[in-house]
């Protein structure tokens, strides 16, 4: 994540006020079930360690078709996204941030170009959210991108990604935890190492300070963090990772 010397700061005394409000509602009931043991938790909220029935399909259909060009993209996290997580973490995540000098935070993803068997040249997102997602790629606002050399190496969305879960493991590979090291960019970090695309070029452009962020907040509001995308997660699998069958490029 690429940091500059600015805060990134909450609009409005109204705003601030009323998530305050939210978090510490939300926080009486996190601090109590996050006060428990973690393995207690963990059955209580079992997470699938697995693809989502969208990410499975779309790998079925397209992981095996040979990787011509990758690319690593950022687009900035959305504020919604940013003032639920300072709410959640009682503003620790804003005054982190400021610590840290972090003046954005980036959400990364990867890029794949493949050529189909009937000639189609597709360009297919892969990316971690509180599942792993993967999905026809999209142009999103506000989006830079790096390419990644392939070093003459030859390799399917599959092969690249199967090498990477048994590099790292099932559960860092397919649970998300943001600072953990197993967030979105973790994930594409862990992806280049993983497959020997890795070059320390990469670092400024992908590199966040999780590690240093986490120093600033509590265990309480890092639970709380866990538990929203926990969550997230699971309804992620019920709901199948909201395929849309209409929406996807076909081939014969």
């Amino acid at each position: 994540m690429p940091y500059t010397k600015k805060g990134n700061k909450l609009q409005g005394g109204g705003i601030r006020d009323f998530f305050k409000k939210v978090s510490n509602t939300v926080s009486n009931v996190t601090n109590t079930i996050t006060g428990l043991p973690t393995n207690l938790i963990n059955r209580a909220l079992p997470e699938k360690q697995r693809y989502t029935r969208k990410a499975d399909l779309m790998l079925k259909r397209y992981g095996h078709f040979k990787i011509l060009q990758l690319f690593v993209e950022r687009q900035p996290v959305i504020n919604a996204v940013m003032k639920l997580a300072n709410a959640l973490t009682i503003n620790e995540l804003n005054s982190a941030m400021k610590k840290n000098n972090v003046d954005t935070f980036y959400h990364l993803n990867l890029k794949a170009s493949i050529l189909t068997a009937t000639g189609q040249n597709i360009e297919i997102l892969i990316e971690k959210n509180e599942t792993i997602n993967i999905d026809i790629w999209k142009q999103k606002p506000e989006t830079q991108a790096i390419e990644i050399d392939l070093l003459g190496k030859t390799m399917t969305i599959f092969d690249m990604l199967e090498k990477t879960r048994l590099t790292i493991g099932n559960a860092k590979f397919f649970l998300y935890r943001a600072l953990d090291g197993q967030n979105c960019g973790d994930f594409c970090t862990d992806v280049l190492k993983s497959n020997g695309l890795w070059n320390e070029k990469y670092s400024n452009f992908m590199l966040q300070k999780s590690d240093l962020m986490r120093q600033h907040i509590s265990t309480n509001s890092q639970n709380r963090l866990n538990l929203i995308t926990k969550l997230g997660s699971i309804v992620t699998h019920i709901k199948g990772g909201e395929f849309d069958e209409d929406n996807e490029i076909r081939f014969i």
